[in-house]
């Protein structure tokens, strides 16, 4: 079983070697946009980004104050991210188990069309809320799934 991290750098080490063939069932899935609707929860608050990891970014939840000690854990894991993505502005990445957003956020501020899904619904709020959180285009690159 891999960490988030190391499954998102797995993913896009071999991202150019697969051929995406999104379908109409595809198209047809629920999904949360920045203008789209979903209740504001007073005890989501913004968690920003650790201080060293560029571009800084905000998250929704439900520990904010605590966010930038989670992310010291991962700040490699974002440095190697950053560079492999680095010069594909646009394209798309994936974020399957989004928990609170660190990864999908990070790379809507780095230019990716971000597509999370994430199946705790406690967990899904605060990934809404980071759509808020954040400026409008990072946020209009972002796609939530329940």
């Amino acid at each position: 079983i891999f960490s988030q991290a190391e499954s998102t750098l797995r993913y896009s080490a071999y991202s150019n070697a697969i051929n995406y063939n999104v379908n109409d069932v595809c198209k047809q899935l629920p999904a949360m946009r920045s203008g789209s609707f979903y209740f504001k929860d007073q005890k989501i608050a913004a968690g920003k980004s650790s201080e060293g990891i560029t571009p800084s970014f905000q998250v929704g939840s439900y520990i904010a104050d605590k966010v930038p000690y989670h992310m010291n854990g991962d700040r490699d894991m974002f440095t190697i991210v950053k560079e492999l993505v680095n010069g594909k502005e646009g394209a798309l990445a994936l974020d399957i188990g989004a928990n609170q957003g660190f990864y999908t956020y990070f790379l809507a501020t780095l230019g990716m069309q971000v597509h999370s899904f994430e199946i705790s619904s406690k967990n899904f709020q605060a990934l809404q809320h980071g759509i808020e959180f954040n400026n409008k285009p990072v946020a209009d690159r972002v796609h939530l799934y329940p």
